[in-house]
């Protein structure tokens, strides 16, 4: 081979290279975006989670309320049939 045969050899070679790294930029560029958007959505999943947690927190504690108000009124009739005629 020539001189300028390799010369053209290379700059073939090296336009096809860059050729390809642009193409694997582009790849990794869009991979890159949906690993974003992945990461987005657990985040908003985790906010959602967090806030059902809370609410299924404060459930229980009206539920106890209630149980704990049912004791107490029970007792209070318990207590208001020992009273003479009351």
């Amino acid at each position: 081979m020539t001189k300028d045969q390799l010369i053209e050899k290379f700059i073939d070679l090296n336009e096809k290279t860059n050729s390809y790294l642009d193409s694997v930029s582009m790849v990794l560029k869009e991979l890159n975006d949906q690993n974003k958007l992945h990461a987005e959505a657990i985040e908003a999943n985790t906010q959602a989670t967090k806030e059902m947690t809370k609410s299924f927190n404060r459930i229980w504690y009206v539920f106890f309320i209630a149980i704990l108000a049912l004791v107490v009124l029970a007792g209070a009739e318990k207590a208001l049939h020992f009273l003479p005629n009351f």
